[in-house]
């Protein structure tokens, strides 16, 4: 769907598979836009009017989350744990985190510094600062780590939404505090 007015009306767009359930969209600076489904991702150049998958590899792989970094780089998380990296606009993908984790990738962020953030079902936040050379697990004060959001704000503060709460982290992920809700 679409909206031209600032979501007071919308109108379905394209051919979008209507049997897929979109859980995350981006649009990159070329204005194609992405989507992580339930049956891998999607992609449409042309405004939403046509879609099409992004490599077949991915048919019946659960994704939850994508996010586009400075460079044009794509990220995607899935159901399994894996996080994947293309840096051709969707056509091929790495997996970058390979052997981390066993729990679904449910959000993934590209901080103000360039640096990736993941959270998960159950294994709680990861962070690499080599464009997905490596990954750290950090979960310093973090009392839930099933992790439903992660925002930054201008400041540089990162926030993350769990099943217990939401937390902030003023050293780029180190350590958590919960904030009072």
């Amino acid at each position: 769907y679409k909206s031209l007015d600032n979501g007071d009306n919308w109108e379905l767009v394209g051919n979008y598979p209507l049997h897929l359930t979109p859980r995350d969209v981006k649009i990159n600076n070329s204005n194609h836009i992405f989507t992580a489904t339930t049956e891998g991702i999607y992609y449409s150049t042309d405004n939403g009017q046509s879609w099409n998958q992004s490599i077949s590899g991915f048919a019946n792989i659960e994704f939850w989350c994508i996010t586009i970094n400075n460079e044009g780089h794509l990220f995607i998380g899935n159901e399994a744990g894996a996080v994947y990296r293309s840096q051709d606009n969707g056509m091929n993908w790495q997996e970058i985190n390979t052997g981390n984790i066993n729990a679904a990738v449910r959000t993934i962020m590209i901080s103000n510094n360039g640096d990736i953030f993941y959270g998960t079902r159950g294994d709680g936040v990861y962070r690499s600062e080599d464009d997905g050379g490596s990954w750290q697990q950090i979960n310093t004060n973090l009392s839930n780590l099933t992790v439903r959001d992660l925002n930054e704000n201008n400041n540089g503060e990162i926030f993350v939404a769990t099943e217990a709460g939401i937390f902030r982290s003023s050293d780029h992920g180190n350590n958590w505090e919960e904030l009072d809700t």
